[in-house]
């Protein structure tokens, strides 16, 4: 158990270095009671000597047979009356000390002149002395019993005889009241003491009591920890497949998307490196070298002539005809201008529409042949409305794919929000599912400080 307390060890240090002196005095204190029960028999044989002398003296009284060497006890106040023919005055002559205690009996003559008054008396035997009885009744209270008589009351309580005090004896009675008032501090520095060790024993006890509860929650909390972890664990493992499958879902959506991108962007790519062929190449090859029905009209039979020569001549040196090529820009330029082309598709903002779109690879069958002058006409103007309708069908071609890529575009970009809410969805659970983790480690963390 713990060490005695600074207070109780001071106790037992001034009790051990006082014992000595308390050995003295209960030799003293045993030679004291020895004296008091010798005064108390000394005066129990006085008491009986004076219940004598007072019957005698009251006999004396009833037959009036007073001497001159009896005296009666006197009070200090009254006047005692004489016997008839006594001299004496005052009763205030020499006093006789009667017994060995020094109780004082006061003794004096008789009043001149005195009657036969009766006597009066101030003491009676047995009221001299004062005595302290300590009465221990049954169950363990004190009973203090005062005797009659006048008594010397030290200030600690402690009751003597007058007649006995002398200088050693109240000396003595001094040191016992100092060994009381100590006795009573050191018994009340005790008390408390004692009284703090009680209240320590009960927080003591107070403190295994709410240890103990604290442990057994400590355990319930591991407990509840442990099954938290459990369940985390088996949770993870089952958000665990959805969020794969939504990651590969969002992977496999965002490549789709840049794939139509990546398409788009290539159409567009393709669109414009068509409208720069169309400007940078010549297109006159695909086209006959037809003359202008003004020109027709106005021309000669020789001019006519001379053209079938030069048609002929042609039709056998087709190829690398320098003037056929010149005849075919003028017949281009011609077309232009009749179907009000524009000249601004060196642009990169080119648009496709039924009058601009041309591509080179549309054209490859379609070279007529040289045949008679009269069939060119007519063979270009089937090859203009060929072209026209071809044009058209390319073009709507063109605008359903367009139409196709967009509602793919569209079909994805709701997709790709569909899915950002379902991921943002995953996201505000696995902030939950963070808040709460945290809050369990913080809880363990707490449990394990404790």
């Amino acid at each position: 158990g713990p060490g005695p307390s600074p207070v109780t060890a001071a106790l037992r240090d001034d009790l051990g270095s006082n014992i000595h002196l308390l050995k003295g005095l209960n030799v003293r204190f045993r030679c004291f009671l020895a004296k008091v029960h010798e005064l108390e028999r000394r005066n129990r044989l006085l008491e009986k000597q004076l219940e004598q002398q007072q019957s005698e003296r009251e006999r004396r009284l009833r037959y009036k047979t007073f001497t001159r060497e009896q005296a009666v006890q006197t009070g200090p106040d009254l006047l005692r009356p004489s016997a008839p023919g006594s001299g004496h005055g005052i009763g205030s002559g020499s006093g006789v000390a009667v017994g060995t205690n020094a109780n004082a009996v006061a003794l004096g003559g008789l009043p001149p002149g005195g009657g036969s008054h009766p006597q009066l008396y101030g003491r009676l035997p047995g009221t001299i002395w004062s005595y302290t009885q300590v009465r221990r009744t049954g169950g363990g209270g004190v009973e203090t019993v005062q005797g009659p008589g006048v008594s010397w009351v030290h200030p600690d309580g402690v009751g003597v005889q007058i007649d006995t005090i002398t200088p050693e004896i109240r000396a003595l009675y001094n040191v016992l009241a100092k060994v009381k008032r100590e006795r009573d501090e050191y018994k009340r520095r005790w008390e408390e003491e004692l009284a703090k060790s009680m209240n320590l024993q009960t927080m003591v006890d107070t403190l295994k009591e709410a240890a103990q509860e604290a442990e057994a929650i400590q355990e319930e909390m591991n407990e509840t920890i442990e099954r938290l972890k459990a369940e985390l664990v088996v949770f993870k493992g089952l958000m665990s497949d959805p969020m794969t499958d939504l990651d590969t879902k969002i992977q496999e959506k965002a490549m789709k998307v840049d794939m139509d991108i990546c398409r788009r962007i290539d159409i567009t790519a393709k669109l414009c490196d068509v409208a720069q062929q169309r400007n940078s190449e010549d297109v006159s090859k695909i086209f006959q070298v037809v003359p202008k029905k003004k020109e027709r009209k106005v021309t000669s039979d020789d001019d006519i002539s001379e053209q079938d020569g030069e048609v002929n001549r042609f039709s056998d040196e087709e190829v690398g005809s320098v003037n056929i090529t010149d005849e075919m820009k003028r017949m281009f330029n011609q077309l232009r201008e009749t179907f009000d082309f524009d000249d601004d598709c060196d642009s990169l903002t080119w648009e496709e529409n039924e009058d601009t779109l041309l591509l080179w690879e549309d054209f490859t069958n379609c070279n007529p042949s040289i045949d008679l002058q009269g069939e060119q006409e007519e063979n270009l103007g089937n090859l203009i409305h060929e072209t026209e309708s071809f044009f058209k069908t390319r073009d709507k071609e063109y605008q359903e794919t367009i139409g196709q890529i967009e509602l793919e575009l569209a079909t994805a970009k709701s997709d790709m929000n569909r899915h950002l809410h379902e991921y943002m969805e995953m996201c505000s659970m696995k902030r939950g599912l963070d808040v709460q983790m945290e809050t369990c480690r913080r809880l363990i963390k707490g449990s394990a400080d404790r």
